[in-house]
């Protein structure tokens, strides 16, 4: 080996690097130290670039693990991506990859409390939780073409169709950190309206 130089880059969209925690790197699951990252400015950097010290052939194949934490600038939508596209240079042989972060999203089903079945056609209202709750969608078991109607000081701007028709309801676009709640406001024909707020939980049901 003639050129042992070692780098990874990594380059955030939507997002900035954070100093603290700092950087780690752990290589065959150990922590090891001897690298320099370039300057961080905390919540201002969107690249960084990480070069090793020295060549170790004891460490050859084992593997590379960069932890860091970062602050997204806005909420990731899939207009507005969060992802890190990361570099590796062994020598002059770079490879490249990036990874996007997933939207937070909510899924679940209207069922008969007696028989389980999936009922069509209910309408549930989405709400950011705060000091005033904020209407962030009305997600409706619709499907495109189907009208849909809302009770009275319900804003139709609002309302998304997920357009499966099978009791499931479907949104995304949301933030883990933020805590929601939904509430039906149209029931399936024949059933009562059940006017219980249902809090969301993220990781969970």
């Amino acid at each position: 080996v003639t050129d042992k130089t070692f780098t990874i880059k990594d380059t955030l969209t939507n997002g900035t690097f954070l100093t603290n925690p700092a950087v780690q790197i752990t290589v065959d699951g150990e922590s090891y130290e001897d690298y320099i990252v370039s300057n961080i400015e905390d919540g201002v950097t969107t690249e960084i670039t990480i070069t090793f010290n020295k060549y170790d052939s004891s460490l050859a194949g084992k593997d590379v693990v960069l932890t860091y934490s970062v602050k997204v600038d806005g909420d990731v939508t899939s207009e507005n991506e969060f992802s890190n596209k990361v570099e590796s240079t062994i020598g002059t042989n770079k490879t490249q990859s990036i990874v996007k972060s997933d939207t937070v999203g909510v899924t679940f089903k209207k069922v008969d409390s007696k028989t389980n079945g999936v009922l069509e056609g209910a309408v549930f209202a989405l709400y950011e939780k705060g000091t005033s709750d904020t209407l962030i969608a009305i997600i409706a078991d619709a499907g495109k073409d189907d009208t849909v109607t809302l009770p009275e000081g319900y804003d139709d701007s609002k309302l998304v169709k997920d357009g499966a028709k099978d009791g499931t309801l479907s949104y995304k676009a949301l933030d883990a950190n933020k805590q929601y709640y939904v509430q039906e406001i149209v029931a399936p024909d024949g059933y009562q309206l059940v006017d219980t707020k249902f809090n969301l939980q993220a990781g969970g049901n």
